[in-house]
């Protein structure tokens, strides 16, 4: 019962706002303070006249993690070890050198040390945490009782691994192939985040017996679980019908990371309009990958990526990515005018430079817990369409300009 609070306003559909001077904090994004003057005094690490831009830094590439053999990864989250100051990154990676379209055959969750002692790293490959078939990590902690969480969608299943070195390998299942494999989401915990880790499922809606295959919440996926100071855990996800593709997130609530988690058949956020693409002009549609917080304020937030077509950055009029803000994690959402990043970044060389696929963002804070210091995600500056080159996907860091802090 501890948890159905969390539940009661869910499915209220967001209302886009104007660009009208600002009147409210909720027309700063809830990122920032609107002034007297009707202008947004952003928060660290924000910017923009509705502060939902990432202040970034030039892009160091020799940030972030990409593994010594040549495969591709795509996308992790790192925790900080405070016994050894060591951090941790969890990432997305494919085995036997294959690329992002095999993802429902090769990929692990690998864990990576940074070498610098930053958690923007670089970071050097330690192990394999979870074999195939294991993705989309997303971990959190320590809880108050000294556990870390890693949140994952799979199940342990080699019999489908592909070798990409082969001179003429299997063709891919295709991006958003369904797989009953990939249509659960997994909690592991342990005490250090070297392990020993068990697990056990903790949203399941694929074999679920009443399930309408055409639900919004037939198929879930791309955890993200925001970790309260007093141990209770909200686990945002995306999912789909498992009838066609359109996307929505959810949210399940659990007062501790041992209970159950109860889920919301109504979804925190839908794309506008019917269960197609939206209009080019609404620059929101389905969004997937999300990455939630709460900031010191008490407010919600998620950052996604907006999925385009064979998931260029920024193509079919979506704006590449979209912050999403609420008062309450049950909601309403609302999303920002501004997209939290385009397809278009500098690197520290000063060159201007356009990376296709910009997805998966997931952030580290500072020591108050809200201050973003990175932000992660799976990227390429070459077009593969999901493959066929090898080694062109990687997991960079972008550094938040909040030098202030």
């Amino acid at each position: 019962m501890a948890a159905l609070w969390f539940l009661v306003a869910l499915g209220v559909l967001p209302v886009v706002r104007s660009s009208a001077p600002c009147t409210s904090n909720r027309d700063c994004s809830l990122l920032g303070a609107c002034q007297a003057g009707g202008a947004c005094a952003c928060d660290s690490g924000w910017e923009g006249a509705t502060c939902a831009r990432a202040k970034l830094k030039p892009l160091d590439v020799a940030l972030g993690y990409q593994a010594t053999d040549d495969a591709s990864t795509w996308g992790g989250r790192p925790v900080q070890d405070p016994a050894s100051g060591t951090w941790h990154l969890f990432v997305a990676q494919f085995t036997h050198q294959c690329p992002l379209e095999y993802w429902l055959h090769n990929s692990v969750v690998a864990r990576a040390t940074s070498a610098s002692g930053s958690a923007g790293g670089p970071y050097v490959y330690a192990e394999t945490a979870f074999p195939e078939f294991h993705h989309n990590p997303s971990v959190v902690g320590p809880t108050p009782d000294g556990y870390y969480l890693l949140f994952m969608i799979g199940v342990t299943n080699a019999s489908n691994v592909v070798d990409c070195t082969a001179a003429v390998p299997p063709p891919p299942p295709g991006h958003h192939g369904f797989s009953a494999n990939a249509g659960q989401i997994d909690m592991a915990w342990s005490r250090s985040p070297e392990g020993p880790w068990q697990s056990r499922t903790v949203l399941k809606n694929w074999d679920r017996p009443t399930q309408n295959q055409s639900a919004w919440d037939c198929y879930v996926t791309n955890p993200s679980a925001v970790l309260s100071p007093n141990g209770s855990i909200a686990l945002f996800f995306s999912s789909v019908p498992c009838t066609e593709f359109y996307e929505s997130l959810g949210v399940a609530v659990a007062p501790h990371w041992g209970a159950e988690f109860v889920q919301s058949h109504t979804p925190v956020w839908k794309k506008p309009g019917p269960p197609q693409r939206p209009a080019l002009s609404t620059g929101v549609g389905n969004i997937e990958d999300p990455f939630a917080w709460q900031d010191g304020r008490g407010n919600w937030h998620i950052i996604a990526h907006s999925q385009g077509h064979r998931n260029v950055c920024g193509s079919e009029g979506y704006a590449c990515s979209v912050h999403l803000f609420a008062e309450a994690a049950a909601g309403p959402w609302t999303p920002s005018l501004e997209p939290v990043f385009n397809n278009r970044t500098a690197l520290t060389n000063g060159t201007l430079v356009t990376m296709v696929t910009r997805q998966r963002p997931q952030l580290t804070f500072a020591a108050d817990g809200t201050t973003p210091r990175f932000m992660f995600v799976g990227g390429s500056f070459v077009q593969t369409n999901n493959g066929p080159l090898k080694g062109v996907e990687r997991t960079f860091a972008f550094e938040f300009d909040n030098d202030d802090v």
